[in-house]
């Protein structure tokens, strides 16, 4: 039998990114002494040379010494805090550079990016292992550091299973090390991965252990998009109003559905909504009653929804009636726990005036019959980490 080590786990990490289109690239061949150099120092983390050729890619309107201008801010971010660092360059990452140039003798702002996000074929990826960086007298070796256009956006920490002292927790410890010791690295780090080769996390910069999850894979037709966590005050409408733009922008004209147990949280959440119009490019509607859901759920495309979970009540027998078949229809619930479970079937007693037993009925969870009505949805939570809600058993319809 084969024995399982970390070099076996390292190799198969790097066959999967080859087959995602990366390449392969053995860190020490590029280092300052390598055969093929791409670095001048051990403590330079980005391949400057690849920034240079991407940014002129990506950017062909903008003057040459634009985007130099551009690249020597990003490599010259140098704060004293890491997460300062970090949140500069998540920043010039996501919004772009701001550079300005003479054109028609007439001082000009614009923007340089660094990723071309709308054509992922027009970047440069690149896995290597092995990635030595010297810093401070300290000298640390990442198992995987992905590139993109030269950028070190991922490190990945892989464990042997087969060790009983190397667990995913001693991964995430060897992240603290390299923070320490080697933090520049980190000013441009968007993810971070840890895995022992049976089980695989990732989580960001600023994350304890505890927040590094499973990445949820689109594929497998479960329609389950996951639960997103968030604390008192962290901004969760606010959140849920960007999601729902981003959607309303990337799918085929969806309908997002909000759901709630509660109409004060109805209210509280629609409030905000429609005070974003302007980013959903459309007003949101919120439902009145049974006949209006079933209104608004049965046209072909489009709009967002405000309904209260009790609304899916069937108002005969266990199943609801199928109000959309459509794939592009997003449920977003507020504030997931109980009323929101609930796919098997529960027997209980059915009850005369003054409380003597006359039957039996069976019942379900409002989940259920919400996917009763729409089977091909995907589906997506919003919860606090202590699971902290209202109860919603009292409210009607």
């Amino acid at each position: 039998m084969t024995r399982l080590t970390e070099s076996a786990i390292e190799e198969f990490a790097i066959q999967l990114f080859e087959q995602l289109g990366y390449q392969y690239i053995y860190a020490p061949d590029i280092a300052p002494d390598g055969d093929r150099a791409e670095r001048t120092r051990y403590d330079e983390v980005v391949l400057t040379d690849r920034l240079n050729i991407a940014v002129q890619r990506i950017n062909p309107k903008i003057p040459e010494f634009a985007r130099e201008q551009a690249v020597k801010e990003i490599t010259r971010i140098n704060s004293p805090e890491i997460l300062t660092n970090n949140e500069t360059f998540h920043r010039l990452l996501t919004e772009g550079v701001n550079v300005s140039y003479s054109h028609d003798n007439q001082e000009r702002g614009d923007l340089v990016w660094l990723i071309d996000f709308a054509n992922p074929e027009n970047n440069d990826f690149i896995v290597a292992n092995q990635f030595t960086v010297i810093e401070n007298n300290q000298n640390k070796r990442p198992d995987l550091v992905l590139f993109v256009n030269g950028l070190p956006l991922v490190v990945i920490e892989l464990k042997n299973p087969a060790d009983e002292n190397a667990t995913i927790k001693t991964a995430y410890q060897q992240f603290d090390t390299y923070e320490n010791t080697i933090p520049s690295l980190f000013t441009y780090n968007a993810l971070l991965i840890i895995s022992d080769g049976l089980e695989a996390k990732a989580g960001s910069l600023s994350a304890n252990l505890t927040r590094f999850m499973a990445w949820k894979s689109s594929e497998g037709g479960n329609q389950k998009a996951g639960v997103i966590w968030h604390t008192q005050g962290s901004g969760k409408s606010l959140s849920m109003v960007f999601y729902t733009g981003k959607l309303v922008l990337s799918l085929d004209n969806p309908t997002v559905l909000v759901i709630a147990d509660r109409n004060d949280l109805d209210d509280q959440l629609f409030d905000t909504f429609a005070a974003s119009t302007q980013l959903l490019r459309q007003e949101p509607k919120q439902v009145e009653n049974r006949e209006h859901l079933k209104d608004l759920l049965r046209v072909a495309s489009g709009g967002v929804i405000f309904s209260t979970i009790q609304k899916f009540q069937p108002e005969d027998g266990n199943v609801y009636e199928q109000l959309s078949n459509r794939r592009n229809i997003i449920v977003m619930v507020d504030e997931a726990h109980r009323s929101q479970y609930g796919f098997a079937a529960k027997t209980l007693d059915v009850k005369d005036g003054i409380g003597n037993i006359t039957g039996k009925k069976v019942v379900y969870g409002f989940a259920k019959y919400l996917r009763d009505a729409l089977p091909n949805a995907t589906y997506t939570a919003k919860q606090k980490p202590d699971g902290a809600c209202g109860c919603a058993d009292s409210e009607s319809a």
